[in-house]
């Protein structure tokens, strides 16, 4: 199965089961949070990856893996998890950073798709 409809499959299941045990309207709170609360998450990771501040580096991977894993993202936060173990001195570092910038666009991507059909139903 392709990683996206994978990933995908996953954030959306995560969403119905909390759908269930909450309300469509804090699902979708919890979504839009997640937009929001990472919405300058690009800009800060550039200007701290420029600067090599690895700690910054390392808080906002750790909470880049929390906010993922509470919308049901499963590739994200085992990535960020990778940068929060890693070292300055990884040779994987750079690929690490390049993946979880990579996949955070494809979460965010997806958790608005998902929140957009949410939105819609609200209104049916």
């Amino acid at each position: 199965m392709n990683s996206k409809i994978s990933e995908k499959k996953n954030i959306l299941k995560r969403l119905l089961v909390l759908k269930e045990e909450t309300s469509l309207e804090v699902t979708t709170e919890i979504l839009r949070m997640f937009s929001v609360r990472q919405s300058d998450y690009e800009f800060q990771m550039k200007n701290y990856i420029n600067n090599n501040d690895f700690d910054k580096i390392k808080f906002l991977a750790h909470n880049l893996k929390s906010t993922s894993a509470n919308i049901g993202a499963v590739r994200l936060p085992q990535i960020c998890q990778w940068v929060e173990d890693s070292n300055p001195d990884n040779r994987l570092l750079p690929f690490y950073l390049r993946s979880m910038f990579s996949e955070y666009k494809k979460t965010k991507y997806f958790a608005n798709e998902i929140m957009d059909q949410l939105s819609g139903a609200a209104v049916q």
